[in-house]
């Protein structure tokens, strides 16, 4: 997966909601990457069975 500049993602390449959203106000440039790691016995996500 690609991302291009102010584009976030998590999961499957889904859209996060706004809410969540980073806006850079500096002339700086702003790199962030934030990986979330599961143990082998966490539970999947999805709907219950």
């Amino acid at each position: 997966m690609t991302l291009v500049s102010g584009q976030v993602v998590h999961n499957r390449g889904e859209s996060l909601p706004m809410r969540h959203y980073v806006r850079n106000l500096s002339d700086q440039t702003l790199v962030m990457v934030a990986i979330e790691l599961r143990t082998p016995t966490a539970p999947e996500e999805g709907p219950s069975s």
